[in-house]
C-alpha cells in the first residue's frame, strides 16, 4: 500500500488519493517518530480520521527501530479493549515504516493536569478516581490478555504515563503508545540492564534493571493517581540519577498529608499501589480498579461517569471552539472516533531515549545499593515466583561470611562471645534473685458479688432488608461482604454511622444512622433503577426511529429511562435509504450514542457499521 504525506498549497489545494492513507497535518514529532493526522479510504469510498505513527527517516535503516515499530504493532493489535487504543495497520511505503492507529478526540492527562495547575486548581477526586480506575481496567485486560491457545501474552507496557493516557471529549480513557511494551510477541528482545520509560514514572525493580512483571505497571499508575492527588511531583527531581534514587528508595508520604482536603480512606488505597515490595502491592489491576471503585460509590453515590467528559470539555472549551470552526469550514470531518493526541513539547525530559532505544541504568547506578534495599531484595529473590534460581540459606550464610573482610569477621566473633557473656551473667543473678524470695500472701479479699449481676454492654442490632435483594452491604463506607436481607448484632455503640448499598444495574443507596444501646432498627430500602439513554443520529437526519418494531421518533432522537440491562433492537428508515438494524443492551447509568450514516438504495455499499459510543448521563 502507498502512503503520500500531503501538504497544502496554492497549486495543489486537494489531497490527492494514493492508496488508502493521507497525511494531512503532523500533531507531534519524538526522537524516534513523527505523528500525523490522517484520512483512510474503504473500497466504498467511505473516509475516517486516523492517527500515523511514522519513523523518522534518518534512523529507518536502523534494524532494531524497525523491530520496536513492529513490535508495538504486534502487541497493540491483539488488543481491543475501551480503554486502550487501537491499532488498525502496520504497513510500509518506500523506505517508510507505519503504523495506523486510532485518533482520539482529548487530551492527555499531562496537558489537562498542567493546564489545571496553571489555574491553581486540582481535578476533582471523583472524576481522578473514575479515571484511574477506566486505565486500572484497561491494564487488567492487557495484562491478562491470552493468545489462541490459551497461553498468556505477557504484555506489560512499561511507560505508563501522563502523556500516555488520554481522556476524550466524549469522557473516554484511553491507553496509548505501546512502543517500549514487553511481551511475548516481540520479535526483538529485552536487553539486561537497559532502562526504557520515563524514570519518574517507573517502578522500583524498574529503575534497578530488575526482571518486571505486570505489578510494575500497577506502580506507574499509582505514581500518576499520587501527583494529580497531591498536586506535587513524587519522584521527580531536575537530575536523572537522583530522580531514579527516588524511585529506587520508593519513600511515599500520605497524599491527605500533602492535601489536608483528602478523605483519610484514599490514603490506602494510593499506598497499597505504591508499596515498595512488589509482593505487598496489588496483585492486579483489577483490584485497584475495584477499590477505586467501591470508594467512588460510598464516598460519590451520585458521581456519573458523564461528569469527566464535562469537566475536560470545559477545562478545553477554547480548543474546541477551534476545532468546531474547523468541522464547519470541512477542513476536518467529525466523526465517532478517537483522536491520539501527543504533546511533545510540554513533556521535555521525561523521556529516556531521545532517538535511542534506551539507556543504560550502570549510567546512573554509581553507588552502592541501600543496605535495606538490598535485604529487601534478597527477601523478594527468596520467593519462587519472583526467582528462576534460589540458593539454599546454609549456603547464603557461608557466603556472606566468607566476603567479609578480616577486620569484620574478627568484630563479628567479639560481638557473639561479648552477647553469650551477658546473657550468662543475666542467667546467674537472675536465679539468685528469683530464689531469695519469701512467699507473698494477696491483700485483696475474694470477689463476694454473684457473678449474676455483673452486667456486660448493650450492643446494637441493625435488620437490612432491600427490594430488590441481594445488595452488597457497607457500614461506614467498608464493604462487609455481606448481601441484603441480613442482620447485623452486636454493632458499636455510635452517633453517627453511614449505611450502603450497591445493587447492579441500580443507583448505589446511602444513608446515615445511630446505634443506641440495647436497640434493633429495622432498614427496607426500596433500590431505584439507574435508567440509561440512548441518542440516535443519522446522516441525513430525519429517519423514522423504532425500537422493537414500534416508531419512538425521528433523528436526531434522545430516548431517557431505558431499563439498564434490556436488550432493545433499533431500526433507521427513510426514504430513498438503506433501513439501519442494530441491536444492543442498555447500559446502567450511561448515554449510549448510535451516529449512522445512511446510505441511497442506489449505491452499492450498504450501511457503514455505526459507532457506538457510551457516555454518562
Amino acid at each position: 500500500m502507498a502512503l503520500i504525506p500531503y501538504f497544502k498549497t496554492m497549486a495543489d489545494p486537494k489531497p490527492t488519493q494514493a492508496g488508502q492513507y493521507y497525511l494531512l497535518e503532523k500533531i507531534a514529532q519524538g526522537g524516534m517518530a513523527e505523528i500525523y493526522k490522517g484520512l483512510a479510504y474503504d473500497l466504498a469510498g467511505i473516509k475516517k480520521t486516523v492517527c500515523i505513527k511514522k519513523i523518522l527517516p534518518h534512523i529507518a535503516a536502523s534494524r532494531e527501530f524497525i523491530d520496536m515499530l513492529v513490535d508495538e504493532a504486534k502487541i497493540a493489535v491483539k488488543l481491543n479493549h475501551g480503554n486502550i487504543a487501537q491499532i488498525y495497520d502496520l504497513g510500509k511505503a518506500g523506505d517508510d515504516y507505519f503504523i495506523v492507529m486510532e485518533y482520539v478526540d482529548g487530551q492527555n492527562l499531562s496537558r489537562i493536569n498542567k493546564k489545571l495547575l496553571r489555574l491553581g486548581k486540582r481535578i476533582p477526586l471523583p472524576i481522578l478516581c473514575a479515571i484511574t480506575a477506566e486505565v486500572a481496567s484497561g491494564l487488567n485486560y492487557m495484562h491478562r490478555k491470552s493468545d489462541e491457545s490459551g497461553g498468556s501474552l505477557n504484555i506489560i507496557h512499561r511507560d505508563i504515563s501522563p502523556q500516555n493516557i488520554i481522556i476524550s471529549y466524549s469522557g473516554t480513557v484511553k491507553i496509548i503508545d505501546f512502543g517500549i511494551a514487553k511481551a511475548a510477541v516481540k520479535v526483538g528482545h529485552t536487553e539486561s540492564g537497559i532502562l526504557k520509560g520515563k524514570f519518574a514514572y517507573m517502578s522500583p525493580e524498574q529503575a534497578r534493571g530488575d526482571k518486571i512483571d505486570p505489578r510494575s505497571d500497577i506502580f506507574s499508575l499509582g505514581v500518576i493517581f499520587h501527583e494529580l492527588l497531591t498536586g506535587k511531583r513524587l519522584f521527580k527531581s531536575s537530575d536523572n540519577k537522583e530522580t531514579l534514587k527516588n524511585v529506587r528508595r520508593a519513600k511515599v508520604i500520605p497524599p491527605s498529608e500533602l492535601n489536608p482536603d483528602l478523605p483519610k480512606a484514599i490514603d490506602e488505597i494510593a499506598l497499597k499501589a505504591l508499596v515498595k515490595d512488589r509482593r505487598h502491592r496489588y496483585a492486579f489491576a483489577s483490584d485497584f480498579h475495584d477499590d477505586l471503585s467501591k470508594f467512588l460509590h460510598t464516598h460519590y453515590p451520585d458521581f456519573q461517569p458523564s461528569q469527566v467528559a464535562e469537566f475536560v470539555r470545559n477545562l478545553f472549551r477554547e480548543e474546541l471552539a477551534i476545532s468546531k470552526i474547523l468541522v464547519d469550514e470541512g477542513a476536518t470531518p467529525h466523526l465517532i472516533l478517537d483522536k491520539t493526541k501527543t504533546n511533545q513539547e510540554e513533556d521535555a525530559g521525561e523521556s529516556t531515549s531521545g532517538g535511542q532505544p534506551g539507556i543504560d541504568w550502570r549510567e546512573f547506578m554509581l553507588e552502592a545499593d541501600w543496605p535495606e534495599e538490598i535485604e529487601a531484595r534478597e527477601e523478594e529473590e527468596k520467593s519462587p515466583e519472583e526467582s528462576e534460581s534460589s540458593v539454599s540459606g546454609e549456603e547464603t550464610q557461608k557466603k556472606w561470611f566468607r566476603e567479609l573482610s578480616f577486620r569484620k569477621q574478627i568484630l563479628f566473633w567479639s560481638s557473639g562471645f561479648l552477647i553469650i557473656f551477658a546473657a550468662g551473667l543475666a542467667t546467674f543473678f537472675g536465679w539468685k534473685y528469683f530464689r531469695n524470695l519469701e512467699p507473698r500472701t494477696s491483700n485483696l479479699e475474694p470477689r463476694t458479688e454473684p457473678l449474676s449481676t455483673i452486667q456486660s454492654p448493650k450492643l446494637s442490632t441493625v435488620i437490612i432488608e432491600s427490594s430488590p435483594p441481594g445488595a452488597s452491604i457497607y457500614i461506614d463506607d467498608q464493604e462487609t461482604g455481606l448481601t441484603t436481607p441480613t442482620k447485623l448484632e452486636n454493632l458499636e455503640i455510635k452517633t453517627k454511622n453511614t449505611l450502603g448499598l450497591y445493587l447492579t444495574n441500580y443507583k448505589f443507596f446511602k444513608t446515615a444512622f445511630e446505634t443506641n444501646a440495647g436497640e434493633t432498627q429495622n432498614f427496607h430500602i426500596e433500590l431505584t433503577l439507574d435508567y440509561g439513554s440512548l441518542k440516535v443520529i443519522s446522516q441525513p437526519s430525519g429517519a423514522k426511529v423504532l425500537m422493537n418494531g414500534e416508531t419512538i421518533g425521528v433523528t436526531p432522537l434522545i430516548k431517557e429511562e431505558m431499563k439498564p440491562g434490556s436488550i432493545v433492537k433499533i431500526e433507521l428508515a427513510l426514504e430513498e435509504f438503506e433501513t439501519y438494524s442494530k441491536e444492543l443492551q442498555i447500559t446502567a447509568g450511561k448515554e449510549q450514542i448510535i451516529q449512522v450514516n445512511l446510505q441511497r438504495r442506489t449505491s452499492l455499499p450498504k450501511a457503514s457499521p455505526p459507532s457506538i459510543i457510551e457516555k454518562d448521563d
